[in-house]
């Protein structure tokens, strides 16, 4: 069993380790699919 609490602590110390040494921020912008902007284009003809 996975210990919820755990979880969410090593994931908000990796966030927060990336930011310090990467400068990486995190966000939920780059987690959910983008479509093709061609595959847009195509369908709207």
């Amino acid at each position: 069993m996975i210990d919820v609490f755990g979880v969410t602590w090593s994931y908000a110390a990796m966030s927060v380790n990336l930011r310090k040494t990467a400068g990486m921020g995190v966000t939920r912008r780059g987690w959910y699919a983008q479509p093709d902007p061609e595959l847009i284009q195509l369908l709207a003809r």
